[in-house]
This record gives C-alpha cells, sequence and structure tokens, in this order.
C-alpha cells in the first residue's frame, strides 16, 4: 500500500456549513481517497483529503478517470 497524506486540500468558500461526499466509482481499482471522519465543513473551514493505492492486490495503469467532489447544505 502506498500511502500519501494532504494531496489536496477542499475549502468552504459559502456561507452555508455543508457536508462533502466524494464519489470515485469511476477511479481504477486499488485507487481510495481518504477523508476526515467529521466532513462538515462550516464557512471559512478547510479538510484535506489523502490518496491510497493498493499496489500489492491491484495492478494500477496510467489512465483517466473522474472523482466528483460535491458539498450539499
Amino acid at each position: 500500500m502506498t500511502e500519501v497524506s494532504d494531496v489536496f486540500n477542499i475549502e468552504n468558500q459559502g456561507t452555508q456549513t455543508v457536508e462533502i461526499d466524494l464519489d470515485d466509482d469511476d477511479v481504477q481499482a486499488g485507487v481510495s481517497f481518504e477523508l476526515p471522519s467529521d466532513t462538515t465543513l462550516s464557512p471559512g473551514e478547510s479538510l484535506n483529503v489523502g490518496v491510497t493505492v493498493d499496489t500489492l492486490n491491484e495492478d494500477p495503469e496510467e489512465g483517466d478517470g473522474t472523482l466528483l467532489i460535491s458539498a450539499e447544505a
């Protein structure tokens, strides 16, 4: 396993508290995104997202995928 913390940051730049969700259904097998346990962000707050790649049981290849990040008030 290869784990990289704090790969990118999500910040609530709005005026309402939001719940962050990641849809990684279109991301390669063996690649997962790590969120903190609390994904609720008040205005001005942010969270860091890490990435884990399973290099032991999967064979990740170069290619395209889509990570959808949503914030719902």
